[in-house]
């Protein structure tokens, strides 16, 4: 049902913009564009993993899945309901502030794996832009 939801609400979300920037939206796929959602998704889950060509592969995807692991971390906390919420923690909050600031690492860390002195030079400035989580922590 929540996926139902997701997918009605990107259709809308689409029509909306399609009607802002004066265009007619996305209407190719199916039956007024109601198979887009599905064809949009498909295009996501084939595209190509691009890894830069002197990175160190295993510390690069490393990183990554750091960063997206810890990115899901906080809905642990999050209540979906008046009684609905996978884990009821006192210092909730502390904890989505902890997981934030540390997501940074994993940045850093896939710029660095990257091998090349602009990617981190990136990750740093990204860093130096987040630093004032530090305090948090």
């Amino acid at each position: 049902m929540f996926i139902n939801y997701c997918c009605f609400f990107y259709s809308l979300w689409r029509k909306l913009l399609g009607s802002i920037q004066q265009r007619i939206g996305h209407n190719k796929v199916g039956i007024f564009g109601l198979l887009q959602v599905i064809a949009d998704a498909v295009k996501l889950l084939t595209k190509e993993i691009i890894l830069p060509m002197r990175a160190n592969r295993a510390i690069f995807i490393f990183a990554a899945l750091t960063t997206f692991f810890l990115s899901l971390l906080p809905w642990i906390v999050m209540p979906f309901g008046p009684s609905i919420v996978v884990s009821n923690m006192d210092f909730g909050i502390l904890l989505i502030l902890l997981v934030y600031s540390l997501n940074v690492y994993g940045i850093i860390l896939s710029g660095w794996a990257s091998n090349s002195r602009y990617s981190f030079i990136g990750a740093l400035l990204k860093w130096y832009l987040t630093s004032w989580q530090w305090a948090l922590l």
